[in-house]
């Protein structure tokens, strides 16, 4: 490899892409590495060994004399240019000083532009460009310098025979001992890779277009910026437009078809007058803008001082306020109608707005056209869910309105009807309306109709004069005393100022029922207030209630009077039966004596001596109905004594295995004599029972006669007796009884036949063990809502033939009666054609048994 011609400074490569390598203080590439690596242009070609401080493989000539100035140890160059420079295909290399000459230059280049290389070298390096790139030029050159290096760039050079070449030119700095060079490497482009002058400048317009936009974009769509409030989208929109723009002024307007519309948003630079400040701009916006239907386009009003000499006086003193000098203007469109402006004032100059600024601003009104519809979206939905809120808040008020209301009526009607007493049941449901509503008071009247007034029984009040007691007189009062009587409810402040209570809010309600007016209940408040229909409603269910509850409890007052006169009644019935049954039996006894002297003499003169004689059978007649009355009056008197009187039992151990067949033996023969079946069930053993004897007696014998005397022919009455365990407090109704475990009990053959006396001892409650006796007939079944009245004094079954079976109606009465006094119960059971009359009396503890 050659370097020719050291005086101009150029270097010759063979193919004219010849190799070269210089060390800048790194180790010498290997031959492989040379092998791979791209092609290297050498700016210091032609520099001695010792200037370079470098080895290399080929031999060259001196540099001139200014190169060998300019050199120096490539040690000293700076890091970031210690490498080498691969250049793909280069077709020319200029290498500058700092003044932009031509220290050196490829020979094939300069032969491809048409000049020698000797023409070149030395010349500023501008005069192989065209003019209009000479700026261009010159601040690569600048950066490159300042930088080490730029940007690549196409360019056209002139040729000698003054036409176009195109090359892409890259540019790189290397400093020296005592200056900085400049290596500019050129490539041929191709015609289709070149760009013209022109349309690369409206290339990079359209690309600082398409950077401003998507700055402006990623402004006012950044989460941080976000909103579906309008106004905050709005001043958003707004600032970032006078950011992007570096304008004065920007203002979103919002127009009305029929009025003036408003400024929503503004963004300001420092010193400039804000429109909000400014009177009636609203109004001047409509006139200059609306009013002359501004359409879908720009408007770009410039220097309105010039442009708007005709235009409103009052308009343009506004803007000369406001010291617009320019203004750009954007209709803002909603669903393809006019919704308001976009609207850019430049106030420190005047300005010739751009087409691309124009675009933009379109642009930002299409984007305004789907925020705004988008924010009134959400401000729609936003009206509903604030709508539906307060309807579900209100419909939460009302369910507790509802719920307190339901509840207070519970109250007020459990406590209503919990008392049958008037004057509690009024007491009640005024105090509790007064705590319930929250009023002043209220007071209770009740109605005399027949004498025409209204009494005030009970009241409550907190803060007003006492009204109870006071006598109002319906007729002084009619316009409301007529409405009260007919039913209806009102409220009302009275014209007149009450002497006593001031002005006042008054409710009153009547208490109705179905038989007329009973009163009225009255609610008084301070004047300002109004009655609720909710409180009206309460008051009405509660006097409601107040009036059914004063309606029983008068039924109750006027029943327990018949009961106590009943009972007065029936007690003097029974004073009066005790009488004459003590004024009969003295006389019945006499009878009974003259009857029995009577038989001893008429048997002492032969005429009672045959039983069919008619002395005989007149003397039986009356020895059977002086000893029938002689009953019935001791019947009347021992039911008289057991209902004033409670005489301890006479207790007495008795075996009643055999006690029970001689009570029965009488009934047995009667029985059979009307044909009658007699059973005496004692197929369980009893052990001895101690008991009340007489009154036990009593008892089977009323039950046994009664069986005989309503069972039919052919039937059959049943005796049995059980020993049994109580189950529970009682025996009647509570479900089986468990027989008693004693029945194996074997006494002995010596016990008496009958019974044993013993001491009179109090029966004890406390019993472990129960006798029950059942008497059962067959034939004769009682209605059964007449199975418990035949226990009643004087009762008879009206169905039975009274004169029939005769008797008074005393027997079951007296029945019930000893049982009672026994500390036992009877009752009946009659179904399936049979009657069962069941007596269960309680026997005392063995610690009770009479020693």
């Amino acid at each position: 490899m050659s370097f020719h011609s050291p005086k101009l400074g150029y270097c010759n490569w063979q193919d004219d892409l010849a190799e070269a390598t210089f060390s800048m203080g790194l180790p010498t590439p290997s031959p492989s590495e040379k092998k791979r690596s791209q092609p290297i242009i050498n700016p210091l070609a032609g520099y001695s060994q010792a200037e370079k401080g470098v080895s290399h493989s080929y031999s060259s000539p001196p540099l001139p004399e200014v190169y060998r100035k300019a050199s120096r140890p490539c040690s000293t160059l700076k890091p970031n240019l210690e490498t080498d420079l691969p250049i793909a295909q280069p077709s020319i290399c200029f290498t500058l000083n700092a003044a932009g000459n031509i220290l050196a230059i490829t020979p094939s280049g300069a032969v491809q532009m048409g000049y020698e290389p000797e023409m070149l070298i030395g010349q500023p390096v501008t005069n192989l460009f065209r003019q209009q790139d000479y700026d261009r030029l010159q601040s690569a050159l600048a950066g490159s310098f300042a930088t080490g290096s730029a940007n690549p760039e196409t360019f056209q050079v002139v040729c000698q025979d003054r036409n176009g070449l195109p090359l892409n030119v890259t540019f790189q700095s290397l400093q020296t001992h005592t200056e900085i060079i400049v290596l500019l490497v050129c490539t041929i482009c191709q015609q289709s890779e070149f760009i013209a002058p022109s349309e690369q400048l409206q290339a990079q317009q359209l690309l600082r277009q398409q950077t401003e936009w998507e700055s402006l974009l990623r402004a006012i769509t950044q989460p941080g910026s976000q909103s579906l409030g309008l106004r905050a989208i709005l001043r958003t929109v707004a600032a970032e437009v006078q950011r992007s723009l570096k304008a004065d002024r920007v203002l979103i307007y919002q127009a009305h078809p029929r009025k003036a519309g408003s400024v929503l948003a503004e963004a300001l630079t420092i010193g400039c007058p804000s429109v909000f400040r400014q009177p009636r701009v609203a109004t001047l916006f409509q006139q200059r803008y609306i009013q002359q239907q501004f359409t879908n386009s720009t408007g770009s009003l410039e220097e309105i001082y010039q442009t708007h000499q005709a235009a409103d006086r009052s308009t343009d003193a506004l803007l000369q306020r406001l010291g617009v000098q320019s203004e750009l203007v954007v209709p803002i469109l909603q669903q393809g109608k006019l919704w308001g402006l976009l609207i850019v004032h430049q106030c420190s100059r005047s300005r010739q707005w751009q087409g691309w600024e124009m675009g933009l601003l379109k642009q930002v009104g299409t984007y305004l056209d789907s925020a705004i519809h988008q924010a009134e979206l959400y401000q729609k939905v936003q009206r509903l869910n604030a709508n539906l809120e307060r309807q579900i808040q209100a419909r939460t008020a009302e369910l507790r309105l509802a719920s307190e209301f339901e509840a207070t009526l519970k109250r007020i009607t459990d406590k209503v009807r919990d008392s049958l007493d008037e004057r509690q049941i009024l007491e009640t449901a005024v105090q509790e309306l007064v705590c319930a509503i929250g009023i002043s008071g209220c007071n209770a009247s009740i109605y005399d109709l027949d004498a025409g007034i209204s009494t005030i029984f009970y009241e409550y009040t907190t803060n007003l004069s006492p009204y109870q007691g006071r006598i109002v007189y319906l007729d002084a009062s009619p316009e409301l005393y007529s409405q009260l009587l007919d039913g209806q409810t009102f409220q009302f402040c009275s014209l007149m100022v009450n002497p006593t209570r001031g002005k006042v809010a008054m409710l009153t309600c009547p208490l109705v029922d179905d038989q007329g007016v009973l009163g009225d209940l009255w609610l008084i408040n301070q004047p300002y207030y109004c009655f609720t229909e909710q409180d009206i409603r309460l008051v009405r269910q509660v006097a409601n209630q107040c009036a059914i509850a004063i309606r029983q409890a008068r039924l109750y007052q006027a029943a327990q009077a018949q009961v106590e006169e009943l009972g007065r009644l029936n007690q003097l019935k029974d004073d009066f039966l005790s009488t004459v049954s003590h004024e009969l039996r003295t006389p019945m006894a006499n009878i009974k004596m003259a009857t029995q002297m009577l038989e001893v003499n008429l048997k002492q003169g032969g005429l009672l001596g045959d039983d069919i004689s008619r002395v005989s059978k007149y003397f039986q007649i009356l020895q059977a109905e002086c000893q029938r009355e002689i009953n019935l009056i001791n019947d009347l008197l021992d039911l008289s004594r057991l209902d004033t009187e409670h005489p301890s039992p006479e207790l007495v151990t008795f075996d009643l295995n055999t006690w029970l067949p001689a009570i029965v033996r009488p009934f047995l023969e009667r029985a059979e004599s009307q044909q009658q079946q007699f059973i005496l069930d004692l197929s369980e053993p009893i052990p001895p029972v101690i008991a009340d004897l007489i009154s036990l007696e009593r008892i089977l014998a009323e039950l046994l006669q009664n069986a005989c005397k309503y069972t039919p022919s052919g039937e059959t009455i049943t005796l049995s007796a059980q020993f049994v365990k109580p189950q529970g407090s009682g025996a009647r109704g509570q479900g089986s009884v468990e027989r008693s475990q004693e029945r194996d009990v074997d006494f002995p053959s010596s016990h008496p036949q009958i019974l044993t006396p013993s001491p009179t001892r109090s029966l004890t409650l406390h019993t472990s063990n129960l006798l029950r006796l059942c008497v059962t007939n067959s034939g004769v079944e009682i209605p059964a809502h007449e199975v418990e009245q035949i226990f009643e004094k004087f009762y008879r079954i009206p169905s039975s033939d009274r004169w029939q079976h005769g008797g008074t109606g005393l027997g079951l009465a007296l029945v019930r009666k000893l049982a009672e006094h026994l500390g036992g119960t009877v009752w009946a059971e009659s179904n399936a054609g049979q009657t069962q009359f069941i007596v269960e009396l309680p026997l005392p503890n063995e610690e009770d048994e009479p020693s």
